[in-house]
């Protein structure tokens, strides 16, 4: 516990409802800061860089620590940096206290930067949240929520000269009082009037205003009662009196917070004693601006409660009181002699409230691992640990409590009695090995219980002996749900491989109409099962509603045997409360022109009002009485009319468009109109009036309603007669059409349904097929063909009808037209004709390619336009290999393929010569009518003057003649010749080459003399061969 000075009066509010400025405390100095003088704090806390500090002078769990600085207008620390943290550290250390952490209002989540701070190493536990300030090392660190610590709130420092709001806000000083509430919280418009004040101390009293006197009109005052942190108060009514519904007295122990709120009015008898489960109490009255009361004298006291936490030891067992007080923070350290485990039990109790529990570690902290956690209700139970530390936290809401009774003991042999509900806890996973613990469970006076196990791992045995039964062994493969005890005693033994185990137990709840007992509410139950688990609605009777939920109330048998509510409304705890299910108010009955209601009371359900004429010259149609029934709307009223006109319909309603009706009694001035029933249609007049007790119809007779006359069925292939009529109602047996049948063995049974129209057959008329089925009437030379619904014949090709219906066809003389499409020629026969080639050498046309002749691009083949016909035109056939003639050839110019009729001339090697027609004809010549190519022969050469001429006996081609001369002569000319062809192509014929040679004489010449030499024979100058000239020297030679 932390130690502080002595202050005279500390007082969180009284310096903002006096006026006066804040001034910091001595017992914490404020760090230096140069803008320090600009700002103020409340007394108490201490100032730095534009925020105030405190530090909390007891030790909370996290969310108990952010609602003590709640209830001071801060917040836990939101510290920011390494400069706010060094000051928390040193804030914390001059207090004087052995602190070592504090909690800040860091909280780890899944946002961005949630690592961003000043973290020790290994820091944060991704598996914790909350935060605190380890103060030697100045350093964060995450912790378990549930750990108590001192904790640093932080509140926004207000300028000099500002007014600082209850919630803690700063808004300028001018603000103050100005009938304009600026605080969120309208404090800064209380105490204008001069009431109210902060108090400090241990115990006094609040008066009202004027007290005993009446106090004012239009009155906001604030009272604040503060005392030390860890205390709580109890504040008593010793008188109350406030105007009716509209002036009213809040108490709260945060600033204005609905939920920590009671609000108390004129309506609200003297409230007694209150308790503050805080140190802090604001009482805040506000009156109207009409009437006034005595008003009020309230007496506080502070107290602490003792027995909250603390250090015991088990050896072999201790005793503890769980305090019963609002709004603790206990926690209890229990240590056992080492190799001990410990065992800590709850004897049947309450916790109210649904943010109180009971919780249980198995360690020394409450950062070890959880051994189990009771809620608010009836709790008791059984949790052993695993060791000699065990830690026990409680923290108890703002409700009232009653306290619980516990007892820890070391190893696990115990008995527990009087169990309302309660749960069994041994150990945390893993589990020693080898443990043996047995335990009896007994319930309160002796009712049913139920055992509920969680789940065992292979290697548990869990023995349960009901005191009805005898013992069974469970392991994990045989664990029921639950066991029941109708004795309520269980004897339970364990023996454990290593691994925990989790069970509850329950008596089971009373018949849900006991929830009735002593309830004049207007509510009925519905279910009749009592066991733990069981469900029951809750629903208002009939007539009856509630504010509080729709439709019904889903209860169900909760922990300690008792029926709870499911919704989280929670608005009944053991009995029902008053007003749940209110009347239905059918508000003020209808008016009914010319008439009027006498009210002879409520407008609730069961209440009934009386109707009468204003003259009683009217009638009045209906019942005189109505009644709010239990739908919340009144019953018909009656009417106030002339006399009025009867009028009914047969087989229809009457629909009032305008006017009123009672039965068949239709008001004067009422016009209706006629809706038939079902199955039925107007006839007649379609609009009436009623006039003075009589009827006017708009075509001159009475509405009617005949019944609907229905369409001929939309179903093809009926066989329906247009004449015949069929009215809605009507079942018809329809046959089909001829040439359909339908597609089932069921009949066509066809309804006219209300609207006019046939239904009800799934049975459809589809065609025959005469054809398949052997029923027509076509001739050989034809071919049925079905139609849609009959059939008709198609002459097979070759064959033609006289009439298009005909059933017998005839032949068809297709040679007759056009030769039937033949190149050549063309024969009819019954059912068709053919085409053949009687020319030499040609064969019809068959498919492409054949003799490599093909259609043309672009034709079919088959049209009668195409060149070339399939099947009708006519091919010509080719030859075969064409015969080689000897010494002779022709030239192929189409490679071989050659046609009936083609030509081929054939012609003589060199030095042959052709006997015979060269032309050849393909298909019409044989190898007979060809040519021949004989030995070409050279004519005879004639013979040579002064020579001879030497030739061989047979002058072929190439062979040659020699010519020589007789002496004396002189061939001239070549002295060889060849014979040769002479011309070119067909027209070669042979010879000898070149011209015939000559024999001449021979002539010497003249006779060249040598020098000096002379012809002496001049007188003869003949030179030819044989002639004989002499020759002489000149004289001297």
């Amino acid at each position: 516990m932390l130690f502080f000075q002595s202050v005279a009066a500390r007082c969180l509010w009284s310096c903002v409802l006096a006026g006066v400025f804040w001034r910091s405390a001595a017992q914490f100095p404020s760090l230096p800061d140069p803008n320090a003088a600009q700002y103020n704090c409340p007394e108490g806390w201490t100032y730095n860089t534009g925020s105030c500090y405190r530090l909390l002078n007891i030790t909370l769990s996290r969310n108990n620590a952010q609602g003590a600085c709640a209830r001071y207008g801060a917040r836990l620390a939101d510290v920011q940096g390494y400069g706010e943290t060094r000051f928390v550290s040193s804030l914390v250390s001059q207090a004087g206290a052995d602190v070592t952490d504090v909690w800040i209002g860091y909280k780890l989540d899944n946002s961005y930067g949630r690592y961003a701070g000043q973290w020790a190493p290994n820091q944060p536990n991704p598996d914790l949240s909350c935060t605190s300030v380890s103060v030697q090392e100045a350093q964060w660190y995450t912790r378990p929520c549930q750990t108590s610590l001192f904790g640093v709130c932080k509140a926004d420092a207000c300028l000099q000269g500002q007014f600082r709001c209850v919630s803690g806000r700063c808004i300028p000083g001018a603000a103050r009082c100005d009938g304009t509430p600026d605080c969120e919280d309208g404090t800064d418009e209380v105490n204008c009037a001069g009431c109210g004040g902060t108090l400090t101390g241990t115990s006094g009293t609040i008066l009202s205003p004027g007290y005993p006197q009446e106090y004012n009109t239009s009155l906001d005052c604030l009272w604040i009662i503060q005392t030390e942190e860890g205390q709580r108060l109890n504040l008593t009514f010793k008188d109350f009196e406030l105007e009716d519904e509209l002036d009213t007295l809040t108490i709260s122990s945060q600033p204005f917070r609905e939920e920590t709120s009671t609000l108390l009015s004129g309506d609200t008898s003297n409230p007694g004693s209150i308790v503050i489960s805080s140190n802090i109490a604001l009482v805040r009255l506000r009156t109207d601006w009409n009437g006034a009361a005595r008003g009020f004298q309230l007496d506080w006291q502070a107290f602490e409660v003792g027995g909250c936490g603390g250090q015991l030891t088990v050896s072999p067992e201790v005793d503890i009181a769980l305090p019963g007080a609002p709004g603790l923070d206990c926690e209890w350290v229990l240590s056992a002699p080492a190799g001990d485990v410990i065992t800590f039990t709850l004897q049947n109790g309450q916790l109210a409230g649904h943010d109180s529990y009971v919780e249980i570690y198995d360690g020394e902290s409450t950062a070890a691992p959880s051994l189990g956690k009771f809620g608010a209700g009836h709790i008791s139970g059984i949790v052993t640990g695993t060791s000699n530390k065990m830690a026990v936290k409680m923290i108890t809401s703002n409700a009232k409590q009653q306290g619980l009774t516990a007892r820890a003991v070391t190893g696990c042999q115990l008995t527990l009695s009087d169990v309302v509900y309660g749960k069994l806890s041994i150990g945390t996973d893993p589990y020693k090995s080898g443990v043996d613990c047995t335990y009896t469970v007994q319930s309160s006076q002796s009712q049913p219980l139920l055992l509920s196990p969680g789940d065992i791992d292979e290697g548990d045995v869990l023995q349960v002996q009901p005191d009805d039964g005898s013992a069974v062994n469970y392991n994990n493969n045989n664990l029921p749900p639950s066991i029941r005890a109708e004795g309520g005693t269980f004897r339970i033994n364990y023996v454990s491989e290593g691994n925990p185990l989790m069970a509850t137990f329950s008596v089971d709840c009373p018949d849900p109409q006991t929830v009735l007992s002593g309830s004049t509410e207007p509510v009925t139950i519905v279910g009749n099962s009592t066991e733990y688990g069981a469900m029951a609605k809750l629903r208002c009777r009939d007539g009856y509603v509630s504010d509080h939920f729709n439709g019904s109330l889903t209860l169900q048998c909760r922990n300690g045997g008792v029926w709870k509510e499911v919704s989280t409304a929670k608005l009944m705890d053991m009995a029902i409360p008053d007003g749940l299910c209110k009347a239905l108010d059918c508000g003020e009955p209808p008016v009914i022109p010319q008439g009027y209601y006498i009210k002879s009371g409520e407008t609730m359900f069961r209440s009934s009002m009386t109707y009468t004429c204003f003259s009683s010259e009217l009638m009045l149609i209906g019942d005189s009485n109505i009644t709010c029934l239990e739908s919340g709307q009144w019953s018909q009223p009656p009417l106030c009319q002339a006399p009025a006109c009867a009028l009914s319909v047969r087989d229809g309603t009457l629909m009032v468009e305008r006017g009123d009706r009672r039965a068949d009694q239709f008001s004067s001035g009422a016009v209706v109109k006629v809706k038939c029933d079902p199955g039925f249609e107007p006839n007649g007049t379609d609009e009436s009036f009623c006039q003075l007790g009589t009827w006017k119809h708009n075509k001159g007779s009475a509405p009617q309603c005949k019944r609907r006359k229905c369409a001929m069925p939309s179903m093809e292939n009926l066989d329906v007669n247009p004449m015949d009529e069929y009215y809605a109602g009507d079942m018809v047996i329809f046959n089909c059409s001829t040439g359909y049948s339908p597609n089932s063995t069921d009949n066509l049974t066809l309804t006219c349904n209300n609207d006019g129209v046939f239904v009800g057959s799934s049975t459809n008329c589809t065609d025959v097929d005469e054809c398949s089925a052997g029923r027509h009437q076509c001739s050989d030379n034809t071919v049925c063909v079905n139609t849609e619904g009959s059939y008709w014949c198609q002459c097979l090709p070759g064959y033609y009808k006289d009439q298009p219906m005909d059933r017998m066809c005839v032949d068809m003389d297709e040679c007759a037209v056009n030769n039937g499409g033949c190149s050549d020629t063309c024969t009819n026969f019954a059912g068709g004709h053919n085409c053949t080639c009687t020319r030499p050498g040609h064969q019809l046309f068959t498919f492409n390619g054949q003799y490599g002749v093909s259609v043309r691009e672009g034709e079919t083949g088959y049209d009668v336009t195409d060149i070339l016909r399939f099947n009708q035109s006519c091919v010509s056939v080719p030859c075969g290999p064409l015969p080689n003639l000897t010494n002779g050839f022709y030239n192929d110019f189409k490679s071989g393929s050659y046609f009936y009729g083609d030509n081929i001339t054939y012609h003589c090697e060199k030095g042959y010569m052709m006997t015979g027609d060269p032309t050849f004809t393909c298909g019409m010549e044989t190898e007979n009518d060809l040519p021949t190519c004989n030995v070409a022969l050279c004519p005879t050469l004639e013979t040579i003057k002064n020579g001879t001429v030497s030739a061989p006996t047979r002058p072929a081609y190439g062979s040659n003649v020699t010519y020589t001369c007789d002496e004396g002569f002189v061939l001239v000319g070549s002295g060889t010749r060849y014979c040769d062809n002479i011309g070119a192509g067909d027209n070669v014929t042979y010879g000898w080459t070149g011209m015939q040679p000559m024999c001449h004489l021979v002539d010497c010449w003249s006779l060249p003399l040598p020098p000096g030499g002379v012809l002496l024979n001049t007188s003869s100058p003949n030179t030819t061969y044989g002639s004989m000239q002499t020759v002489g020297c000149l004289p001297g030679l």
